[in-house]
């Protein structure tokens, strides 16, 4: 671990890290720009599954006063749900072949090493700090609605989310905590992407037939 705010279990060397990366890195800023302009098919998508009733529960003992549910439309142990993409439709589409390791998804370290879902937090929910369990992934959040009064501790650092924006990204590695003041529902998209250093090391033992 090369930072004291590493806290997960699975630790790749040789990995590039910052607690907070820039929506404008350059292997960042492509997939945030289609994430953006996608905004308004994304909240459409939400509004079926939400009254579709398909969220469900998550992780109850993360959270220590309220309550957060989710919809995961593609993680690495079942790849994208057919079931459910008939429904959110213009997110896989959009979404699919996108991910920087998709095509690396028999190598995923953890099945949430890439993921795609809809996340959606009760007014008054704190969400304990926690990490993702590698650092091969990171994390970009497009918040959909109820965003207000909702903020993310990464770290030692805090990040406020922007409707309709990505406004940063952040390493999946590090303790990250979410604590929602706002008064209605808190819904986002969150798109977990394995990290372009870890992409590039595969890569690379691809082609000298090393995996």
């Amino acid at each position: 671990w090369s930072s004291p705010w590493h806290t997960c279990e699975v630790y790749l060397p040789n990995v590039a890290t910052s607690l907070v990366w820039s929506r404008d890195h350059e292997r960042i800023a492509p997939l945030v720009s289609a994430v953006e302009l996608s905004a308004k098919a994304f909240a459409a998508d939400y509004a079926k599954l939400a009254a579709g009733g398909y969220f469900t529960g998550m992780y109850p003992g993360l959270a220590a006063s309220g309550e957060w549910e989710q919809v995961t439309l593609y993680n690495g142990d079942m790849g994208w749900s057919e079931q459910l993409c008939a429904v959110a439709s213009a997110t896989c589409d959009m979404l699919r072949g996108r991910l920087p390791g998709e095509h690396l998804r028999e190598f995923y370290f953890l099945s949430n090493t890439e993921e795609v879902a809809f996340v959606r937090l009760a007014a008054g929910t704190h969400l304990r700090p926690h990490n993702g369990g590698s650092n091969m992934r990171l994390n970009l959040d497009l918040p959909i609605s109820g965003h207000e009064g909702a903020e993310l501790t990464v770290g030692d650092v805090k990040k406020s989310w922007e409707r309709g924006k990505v406004a940063f990204v952040y390493d999946d590695c590090v303790d990250h905590e979410v604590k929602h003041s706002g008064f209605h529902d808190f819904a986002r998209l969150a798109i977990g992407f394995m990290h372009w250093d870890a992409v590039d090391a595969l890569m690379a033992m691809r082609v000298k037939k090393e995996l």
